[in-house]
């Protein structure tokens, strides 16, 4: 039986390195859009469909809303969408898009990106809306539960 100090060179097996978090500024998204569009409009067909991609590239294109996305080699593994949020007594920063492949190569640095960019702008907390699956991944980061939304639906949708 081999221990892993003397497993032969072809059986080591490396982590692949962890994806690079790129904030996308408004005139750069034509450029990068048929990479990120797959990855945002997988989070939105997960939604309830309160927004819809043309209102998301709207809110990206006016700066109320602000777009990163995680690569590692050239491929885009991930994508964040969020925007500060100007309450009364402070301001937070709301996630409210985030999809993607491979998280564990990615959701570390995009929470150290998003939480570092959201201090620079003053804001005290990041409300993250999600899923009950993406809830799991990000509580390791600090997330908790604040509010439980419910949702009467009275259209049929």
């Amino acid at each position: 039986m081999q221990t892993e100090a003397q497993a032969s060179p072809a059986e080591a097996v490396e982590a692949p390195p962890p994806a690079k978090v790129i904030p996308i500024q408004a005139q750069v998204l034509p450029a990068v859009w048929n990479d990120v569009a797959p990855f945002l409009q997988l989070a939105l067909d997960r939604s309830c469909g309160e927004r819809t991609l043309g209102s998301v590239v709207r809110e990206l294109a006016e700066g109320q809303a602000y777009l990163w996305m995680a690569v590692r080699g050239g491929e885009v593994l991930g994508t964040l969408v969020a925007r500060i949020v100007p309450w009364d007594a402070y301001q937070s920063c709301e996630v409210w898009l985030m999809s993607g492949d491979e998280s564990s190569a990615w959701l570390d640095p995009m929470d150290e990106a998003i939480s570092a960019w959201a201090r620079e702008a003053g804001c005290i907390d990041i409300r993250c809306y999600t899923r009950k699956g993406m809830e799991r991944l990000v509580k390791r980061f600090g997330y908790q539960p604040i509010y439980t939304v419910l949702r009467k639906n009275l259209d049929g949708r």
